[in-house]
């Protein structure tokens, strides 16, 4: 943040970063308070990082490579693949 090195959970206290939405996400209706940040990541360059909070759930960090994508495209496209990964469990 702001030119320095931030550890990614210190991104969950910039409280006027976030935003309400509502979003169709796992067969259901969540309401989540979304930030999303660009920063560099050694090894990766540069990357968005989306944290999500829910109540009575931990705090979730999303990291994509694709910046031109939206704080609610990158959860969506999360929430996709989480399908993806739990089908070739077992």
């Amino acid at each position: 943040m702001d030119g320095k090195k931030t550890k990614v959970t210190t991104l969950s206290t910039v409280d006027s970063a976030y935003r309400e939405v509502s979003l169709f996400v796992y067969g259901k209706n969540k309401n989540l308070r979304v930030a999303r940040f660009v920063g560099t990541i050694k090894g990766l360059g540069k990357v968005a990082v989306v944290v999500v909070k829910e109540k009575r759930k931990k705090t979730s960090y999303l990291v994509s490579t694709n910046l031109h994508l939206s704080a609610i495209d990158i959860i969506k496209y999360y929430a996709k693949r989480w399908k993806i990964e739990q089908m070739n469990l077992g």
